[in-house]
């Protein structure tokens, strides 16, 4: 566990600040686009791929606690393999959001990631 600390926040915030931005970016390129190719191909997109499985606590919490987007499933879907949303979800937002907050819950990035925020600072 990482010391809660002013020096801590300081690169959490960094670190938290460039996936939000990333995000946004990614929402206002893609809005007039029903493709999901529009975000996987994005590079932002990659930028947050690269980043891997060490975000994914933060971004769950962001997406629940200000509501999911089809970028979020995407991103799910990239970093864990292999992939669990079953084909009759295929395309179905809010079933795929079930799918997630179910493993999400179930998962080892819950359990032992109580701390969103500074768990990205390890």
């Amino acid at each position: 566990m990482v010391e809660v600390s002013i020096t801590n926040y300081e690169k959490f915030k960094t670190i938290a600040d460039n996936i939000d931005s990333k995000f946004y970016k990614i929402r206002e390129d893609s809005r007039y686009s029903s493709s999901h190719r529009v975000i996987y191909d994005h590079q932002q997109f990659h930028q947050l791929r690269e980043m891997g499985t060490k975000i994914l606590p933060y971004v769950f919490h962001k997406a629940v606690m200000h509501g999911f987007e089809w970028t979020h499933l995407i991103l799910f879907r990239a970093l864990i393999n292999p992939c669990l949303i079953p084909d009759k979800h295929a395309g179905k937002f809010l079933h795929q959001v079930s799918d997630w907050m179910v493993w999400y819950l179930d998962s080892e990035y819950y359990k032992n990631n109580k701390d969103v925020y500074f768990g990205l600072v390890e």
